[in-house]
């Protein structure tokens, strides 16, 4: 197992390369996002140690959601009260329409298009109200190559390919690129009528 792969697979090494990587920025950047939400129940997919869930206002019911148990038992050992669920995000075991919002960050990269595709509609049929996405795009820039060399995802899209695959399942509210290290798009939208 290779340096890189230790770091990521410690939940607590994991949460340190998330602050260095300017994760403090990208919560800033959806603070007013998030904190705008109204009263529901919001599903994080790929939720790893939980670095959005004190962005929620306390109407707002969070479950998180990843494939790595470990990251779900760190986040248990930040927030006692919170549960999660063992789960790809290709194949959500929730009923249709089950929560009104979803949070989907830094997950996209890590999966080939057949899979990108089934989670976009599986997040188009348990999501009632708004998707709140964030993934990175790959630049040829310094600080982009560097964490693109320890980051495990493997498929990065460009802008325009991520706007118009969620186009086809969410109605954009809100679609743009910001830069921290990462160049990342952020979109926000409702999902296409059923």
């Amino acid at each position: 197992m290779g340096l890189s792969e230790r770091i990521l697979d410690n939940a607590s090494l994991y949460d340190l390369v998330q602050r260095a990587a300017g994760m403090e920025k990208l919560r800033r950047k959806l603070s007013p996002v998030l904190g705008r939400l109204e009263p529901g129940t919001l599903l994080d997919v790929g939720a790893g140690t939980g670095a959005f869930y004190e962005l929620l206002p306390p109407h707002v019911n969070y479950v998180p959601l990843d494939v790595d148990p470990r990251k779900l038992e760190r986040l248990r050992a930040k927030h006692k009260h919170l549960d999660g669920i063992v789960a790809s995000a290709t194949e959500l075991p929730l009923e249709d329409g089950s929560f009104d919002y979803a949070l989907c960050i830094n997950v996209a990269h890590h999966l080939g298009d057949a899979d990108f595709e089934l989670m976009l509609a599986e997040l188009g049929r348990v999501v009632e109200r708004k998707l709140v996405f964030v993934d990175p795009l790959r630049l040829n820039r310094a600080a982009s190559r560097l964490l693109w060399s320890i980051d495990r995802g493997s498929y990065p899209r460009s802008y325009d390919r991520l706007l118009e695959r969620l186009s086809a399942r969410f109605v954009s509210q809100q679609a743009e690129a910001f830069t921290i290290l990462h160049s990342y798009m952020l979109f926000v939208g409702a999902p296409v009528a059923r």
